[in-house]
């Protein structure tokens, strides 16, 4: 294989959806989660890491709400159920939305909100925060399964789902980032 070929394997998984009069990238980026779901997940997701951290505000950049139920709906798609008991593990460094910075928001309502959603779709759900050494500039989904296999995503942010933006998504499938994830997201 040449390397060029090697480059072509790696975006071969890669969709880039949305855009100006299109529909947006949610329906690209929760079918990109059931397949990988479908295919690497074995079992219950014991745990799911989001690095987005704009994950505590509902809406976009362009003032489109729908992050709270884009949450809800992410993890539907991995396919828990109201009674799956799992440790979603949300940023320590959350980001303000320029809506929320305009408000001059602290956030504490957002979280409340959050909490209280999850709370009530997946009542066995444990929230945990991510380490703050542990900081992501991009928005990576993963999920750790029953056998401790680590699997998952990355694009846009979830407030940003209902948009009409250009959004990359790809599946997480190189075994060298995912073994150095899984030090990452575990200290």
């Amino acid at each position: 294989m040449s390397p060029l070929d090697e480059i072509d394997v790696h975006f071969e998984r890669l969709i880039i959806s949305g855009g100006p009069g299109r529909k947006s990238s949610k329906g690209a980026f929760l079918d990109l989660v059931r397949k990988v779901r479908k295919a690497k997940v074995s079992g219950c997701p014991v745990d799911v890491y989001i690095t987005d951290r704009y994950v505590f505000a509902d809406a976009s950049a362009g003032q489109q709400v729908g992050g709270y139920s884009s949450l809800i709906d992410y993890l539907a798609a991995l396919e828990l159920k109201r009674e799956s008991a799992f440790n979603l593990h949300l940023p320590s460094w959350p980001a303000r939305s320029e809506l929320q910075k305009r408000r001059d928001d602290d956030l504490s309502e957002a979280q409340r909100i959050v909490l209280r959603l999850v709370g009530e779709h997946f009542p066995n759900a444990a929230i945990q925060a991510l380490h703050q050494q542990v900081r992501f500039h991009d928005r990576l989904y993963v999920v750790r399964d029953e056998r401790s296999g680590l699997s998952g995503v990355f694009g846009p942010s979830l407030n940003g789902l209902h948009d009409e933006d250009i959004a990359l998504i790809g599946e997480l499938d190189d075994d060298d980032l995912l073994k150095r994830l899984d030090g990452l997201l575990t200290r």
